[in-house]
């Protein structure tokens, strides 16, 4: 089962949250939103296993750092698999 969610905040706040989403190792997407156009888009399937390794998780932090000095507010879209569903979108 997938199931989408949406978090908009201000991008200060991206980091920490996209670092939270992806420890949790249950992500398969991530997709960075401003102003309704998909800025950033990273697939993450194969890389549930070892989402906390630098292989995986560095790449996606350098994309959101170079996402946070553009804009100043966005949504994130996450894609989660398997039964159980992360908190509800905030």
């Amino acid at each position: 089962m997938v199931k989408t969610e949406k978090f908009r905040m201000p991008v200060k706040d991206v980091m920490e949250k996209v670092r939270r989403l992806v420890h949790e190792g249950n992500i398969r997407r991530v997709c960075l939103i401003h102003q309704g156009k998909a800025i950033v888009d990273i697939s993450l399937a194969s890389a549930t296993q070892a989402s906390t390794t630098a292989g995986v998780f560095l790449p996606l932090t350098e994309a959101v750092a170079t996402f946070a000095t553009l804009v100043s507010e966005c949504t994130i879209e996450v894609e989660r698999v398997g039964e159980e569903a992360g908190p509800e979108a905030e």
